[in-house]
Order: structure tokens, then sequence, then C-alpha cells
């Protein structure tokens, strides 16, 4: 079919309308004659396809994936939207790199000299990671003690050596024994590395006559704090004295303990890391 030519009038007729009715009129007057065409209605709005089933299948890197395809299972219609299944192929990623195999420890945010059973902590004064020992404290008991009959001052009773740990710390110590004696008291006292002049880490104030077991606490003889007073640096060992002491006035009183009434224990108790 030729084209066709037209030459005339047009309008348009319920125009004003149109966004809201989408109906219009449109009238063609040609030079001779009156040509005139049915009114244009909107038809019903699409919908988009909706998904119902979305299988991904992966295929290995490298490979070229077979290709992905629809499975109609509804056919939509005026206002109402086609049901597919998607069948999808994709690639999983390419294979990483090897690694270099570079311990933690070599990292350049690491201190410290990798130790079995050392752990990592971050120490915010220097930002970086440290490697330290853990900081958790064992118990340790005296084994063997000494029995005592006379009159002097001061007596050692046992001690306890402990081996050098990974951290600071001070010693939790507690222990007792039952003195015998007419119009005295013993006291018992525990020490850090020397009977006579090593810190006072504990004590027990017994009663005159000590006919009842004298109780060792935990009582240092200065205060602590972040001090030094009392504490055990890491990496070095430390040995307790549990002494008995007569401390009434009058001193020369005879006194005695046995050693099966003895007990002596000392818990390592980590300074916390700063």
């Amino acid at each position: 079919m030729s084209g066709i030519v037209w030459t005339g009038q047009v309008n348009f007729t319920d125009s004003s309308d149109v966004a809201t009715t989408g109906v219009a009129t449109l009238t063609l007057t040609p030079d001779v004659g009156v040509s005139n065409l049915p009114a244009l209605v909107a038809g019903e709005p699409g919908f988009p396809p909706t998904l119902r089933n979305v299988t991904v299948n992966q295929v290995a890197y490298g490979t070229t994936p077979p290709a992905s395809s629809f499975t109609l299972i509804t056919a939509g219609g005026p206002g109402t939207a086609s049901v597919y299944d998607l069948n999808l192929y994709v690639n999983s990623g390419a294979t990483g790199s090897t690694g270099s195999g570079s311990a933690i420890s070599s990292a350049s945010d690491i201190s410290g000299t990798p130790t079995n059973g050392y752990t990592v902590v971050y120490n915010s004064s220097t930002s970086k990671w440290v490697i330290r020992g853990v900081q958790t404290g064992d118990i340790y008991s005296a084994s063997t003690f000494t029995s005592y009959a006379g009159s002097a001052t001061q007596t050692t009773l046992a001690t306890i050596t402990v081996p050098a740990q990974p951290f600071d710390w001070r010693p939790d110590v507690q222990g007792f024994a039952r003195a015998t004696g007419v119009n005295t008291q013993i006291d018992l006292a525990c020490y850090l590395n020397s009977a006579t002049t090593g810190d006072q880490v504990g004590y027990g104030p017994g009663t005159t006559s000590n006919f009842t077991p004298i109780y060792l606490h935990r009582a240092f003889g200065a205060a602590i704090g972040s001090g030094t007073y009392g504490r055990v640096a890491a990496g070095s060992s430390a040995t307790l004295y549990l002494v008995a002491k007569q401390v009434a006035a009058g001193v020369s009183t005879s006194w005695s303990v046995s050693n099966s009434s003895c007990n002596f224990s000392v818990k390592v108790n980590p300074i916390p890391w700063t």
C-alpha cells in the first residue's frame, strides 16, 4: 500500500482531561468532508515477570558456564505478570595466590619472643601486639615442716620456692600452725626472699599461751598499689619463708611448734599488664 497523504484540520476534544482519564477524541477534518476516529482508550498496565524459583549453579573458574535459562510457569496477561523459574549459571572466583607463610610473630606490629604457651595481647602505649605469657597463676605448697622447741624470738617452719613466671606477680599466702607456751604469744609471718629482711606478705597474730591454731593470712607490711613491695618480677624465682615469732614482752619464755600441726601454701597472683 502506498503512503497516505492527508491535508486538513486536526481537532482534539476532551483533551483537557487526558491526564486522569487517558481518553481523548481525535477529529480529522479534511479539506472536503469529515473523518472521525473512535476514542483512544488506555490499555492495562504491563507487569514485570515474577521469578518463582532461582537456582544458582556454580561453575569452576576458567570454564564456560552453560547458558542461563528461564522456564515459563504461568503466562501473564492484561494486568497480570508472567511467572518464571530461573536456572542461573555463574563462575566461581579465581583461586587466590598461595600465601608467603610468614608467621604472625614476624609482623611489623608484633613484638616479643614466641614461646610455647604464650599468647598475644595489645599494648596501647606502644600501639603494638605483644607476645606474653598467659596470666594464670598456680598454687604451690610446702611439703616439709620443721618442729621447734626453745625460747628463740623467731624460727623458720617451712619454705616454698616458686619458679620464675612469665609475668610480674605477688604471693597470696595462707597457712596455720599450733604453738604452745606459757605467758607468751607466738605469731606467724611470711616473708619474701629472706626470713629476716624480706618484704612481709603474710601475717597471723596468735594469743597468749597459744593453745589454739594460728592462722596465716595475706598481709603486706606496706602499701603495695603499683609499687614494688611484695612484687616478684617476671623471669625471677621467689622463695617464701613461713616463720614463727615470739612477740610477748620478756621473750625468753620457752615455746614450741610441732611440724605435724603446720600447713603453708602460696598462690601466684599475676599483676595485670599495663
